[in-house]
């Protein structure tokens, strides 16, 4: 039997892209390592080398790619923590030309495609199994959750923030250097990357303070429930001070609890600031506003240039009086500037008719014939101890995992499984 291994770092995003893409990898009759990323990138001198995908090809992940090569491994990434990028040169820079070389690409879209194949790497053009679970096919993943988010909130403005640099779980700044000078994002002897870590900063500090003024002139308006979900590695503490200290409480809710797709899905209009979630939202359909101001991000993701851009909160009060979705995406687009060309080109890239889960498999199932066969059960994994933020980032039962997986894999025929637990939040699936 051969192995495919699918590290995960965050549950609550990333899980049920990769139960899409395992139940494609099953059908061929091979094996499925998928679970938290910790005990399998701890163990890559101790596991048969199979084919490996890491979910980003930045700095931080280069050390994880390099141990993996060298010990056999055929290796793919598919940039996630950027779902899609508008600019060349920001994805140049994070790419990793001696880390990388020897790797397989999977690319969000054509643009991403495009540029890694002029710089010529080995590139998929696929998409991403996350702009799958938008599509119609995957509908009863999250039909329960909608219904009842809609059931307890009714007609709500969801804001979704992302400063997980500015305000990270981890602490403060000093703490995050540390971690990205560990894990090699930030450089010694690379000092545009300290500048672009900077750069990040001061754009999540400027767009914090628009979206928390936003977040109370709404508060004190006449507008719908509000509900505020902070990036899943964001303390949430700061934004429940908030909502206390400026007595909202009754208007607004911060919540964190399962995946943000059911709360975009259930939302009347997303609020973000240049956050992958209003790509997620375009393709699904969801009325939102990109409401930065900053250039930072504004210039490098496909988010704050497919979507509305926020000019004044007086034009978003004149609009949220529309109840319906298309009509208030019409009238967004009429109040607010849109690039409806550029919007329509990066469209494109998640047809409603093409799966990425599938395509990404057959090229995984294709380098799996460069890996050698192996036949004795994967077994005596080091054990892999986890911080309890690391732990709050993955953990899960067998059976919430099990049931997961046949949610959604619904779609598709039942097979019959082998299921093994080979750690802490970490599964074996073969098919029998």
């Amino acid at each position: 039997m051969k192995a495919f291994y699918l590290p995960v770092e965050i549950l609550s995003r990333e899980l049920d892209s990769k139960l899409a893409l395992t139940y494609y990898l099953l059908e061929e009759g091979y094996t499925v390592v998928v679970g938290q990323q910790w005990a399998i990138l701890n163990n890559l001198d101790n596991l048969p080398p199979g084919v490996i995908l890491f979910k980003g090809y930045h700095g931080i992940f280069s050390k994880g790619i390099k141990r993996a090569l060298e010990f056999g491994f055929s290796v793919f990434a598919l940039e996630e923590e950027n779902l899609g990028f508008a600019d060349k040169s920001t994805l140049l820079q994070i790419l990793e030309p001696s880390a990388n070389a020897g790797i397989k690409f999977f690319a969000n879209g054509r643009f991403e495609a495009k540029v890694l194949a002029e710089n010529n790497f080995s590139v998929f053009s696929t998409g991403n199994p996350r702009a799958d679970l938008l599509k119609g096919a995957y509908s009863h993943v999250f039909s329960q959750e909608i219904l009842k988010v809609r059931e307890k909130f009714g007609n709500f403005i969801l804001i979704n923030s992302n400063f997980a640099t500015v305000n990270s779980t981890w602490g403060p700044i000093e703490k995050i250097i540390e971690i990205q000078e560990r894990a090699g994002a930030i450089r010694k002897d690379d000092p545009a990357s300290k500048e672009r870590f900077f750069s990040i900063v001061e754009s999540e500090n400027k767009n914090r303070q628009v979206l928390q003024k936003l977040l109370i002139r709404l508060a004190n308006s006449d507008t719908p429930q509000i509900v505020v979900r902070p990036h899943p590695m964001e303390n949430i503490e700061p934004w429940e001070e908030l909502i206390s200290t400026c007595s909202i409480a009754g208007k607004v809710r911060v919540v964190r609890e399962g995946s943000h797709i059911p709360w975009t899905l259930a939302a009347t209009l997303l609020l973000h600031t240049a956050c992958t979630t209003g790509l997620e939202a375009a393709v699904a359909g969801i009325p939102a506003i990109n409401v930065s101001r900053e250039d930072y991000f504004n210039k490098h993701y496909v988010s704050s240039l497919i979507n509305p851009q926020l000019e004044s909160v007086e034009q978003l009060l004149a609009v949220l009086h529309i109840k319906d979705q298309e009509n208030l995406t019409q009238e967004l687009k009429k109040t607010y500037y849109s690039d409806d060309k550029l919007a329509s080109e990066y469209l494109e890239n998640f047809p409603s008719n093409v799966f990425a889960a599938p395509s990404m498999a057959n090229s995984m199932l294709a380098a799996s014939r460069a890996t050698p066969e192996f036949y004795p059960e994967i077994q005596g994994l080091r054990s892999t101890p986890r911080h309890p933020i690391q732990k709050n980032k993955f953990t899960i039962s067998p059976r919430d995992f099990l049931e997961r997986f046949l949610l959604v894999s619904r779609l598709n025929k039942i097979i019959r499984l082998n299921f093994k637990v080979l750690d802490d939040s970490l599964f074996q699936l073969t098919r029998l």
